[in-house]
């Protein structure tokens, strides 16, 4: 299995355990399953690969967007043995699913991947400082003062198209 998502589900996995999600997601739940499929996947690959991945995963609880937890998740799942592939891959099949159908856990990890803006505006508008966004969507219709500045993507490449 490809697991160029492993990275991106661990973290909208645990984002479902952010201290501030109430604040995310209003009065709706995380589904048990979701939270179930995440705990489940973070086993295995503590047991394949260490406790480095429990220290990493720790921290996302706390700080989803926190780049140097990500950076450590990323570096602790990096070789991910043949021989443990099959039930890591069926876990992360099943977190993908569970996070798919769960509304709540989609915009908890949406508040931590992407930033959406979208003004219209006669003048003086300043947005000052993004880090860790994954996507940035502006669209803007501006008469005038229009400023966006200090981005950092979350993947480390420079900002701008």
């Amino acid at each position: 299995m490809d697991f160029s998502l492993l990275l991106s589900t661990m973290i909208a996995g645990a984002s479902t355990f952010s201290p501030t999600l109430g604040e995310i997601i209003g009065t709706e739940v995380i589904k048990e399953l979701t939270k179930d499929a995440y705990k489940s996947l973070k086993g295995a690959l503590i047991t394949v690969c260490g406790r480095k991945v429990e220290r990493a995963a720790n921290r996302l609880e706390v700080d989803a967007s926190s780049q140097d937890a990500q950076a450590e998740l990323a570096s602790a799942i990096a070789d991910i043995p043949p021989e443990d592939a099959g039930e890591i891959s069926q876990k992360l099949t099943t977190l993908l699913t569970a996070l798919k159908d769960d509304q709540a856990a989609i915009k908890a990890a949406e508040s931590i991947a992407s930033i959406k803006v979208d003004i219209d505006s006669g003048g003086h508008v300043k947005i000052d400082t993004i880090k860790g966004a994954q996507t940035i969507d502006v669209k803007s219709k501006s008469a005038g003062d229009f400023s966006l500045t200090n981005i950092d993507m979350r993947n480390g490449k420079p900002s701008g198209n």
